[in-house]
């Protein structure tokens, strides 16, 4: 859609939202809109509607989650660490982990918090290790036996024991 060429006093707003096609995406952003000020729906208008792109997408970086789920017996909160290509992977592993060592069901888990954490604010010791840049993983030589063995032999098979 054009933005139309009026020059006023008008407040911008630009939001970025996690949905699949445009169409969700402009009732969203009316939605939110109409919660902050009062202004009907044929006023407003939507200069651009587009995806947003990551930066550094194959960057692995470390998520932060806040959540709160409830379990058999009370609710919890907790926070969990991640290290993964964006939050939407980290989110996936967390329901994974949640179902698997808590028995929690995906409609009684709420995620109040995710975001991209720091290395130093990372707790957890296994993920430590591997915040250094310097860091190599040496390959073994690995000769298989097959690899020396001739193709054709002038041996006859051995079928006793």
């Amino acid at each position: 859609m054009k933005a139309s060429g009026i020059i006023s006093r008008v407040q911008d707003y630009r939001s970025a939202f996690g949905v699949q096609s445009e169409h969700f995406s402009s009732s969203i952003v009316h939605h939110f809109v109409s919660q902050q000020k009062e202004k009907k729906k044929a006023s407003r208008e939507i200069a651009h509607c587009g995806r947003v792109f990551k930066k550094s997408p194959l960057w692995v970086k470390n998520c932060g989650l806040w959540l709160w789920y409830d379990s058999h017996s009370d609710p919890h909160n907790t926070h969990q660490q991640y290290r993964d290509l964006n939050t939407v992977g980290a989110v996936t592993r967390s329901y994974q982990d949640m179902g698997v060592w808590h028995c929690a069901q995906v409609h009684l888990i709420q995620i109040t918090k995710a975001e991209e954490i720091g290395a130093s604010k990372h707790r957890l010791m296994a993920v430590k290790h591997f915040q250094d840049f310097k860091i190599k993983f040496l390959l073994r030589h690995e000769v298989l036996p097959c690899q020396h063995k001739p193709c054709f032999t002038t041996k006859r098979p051995k079928t006793f024991i």
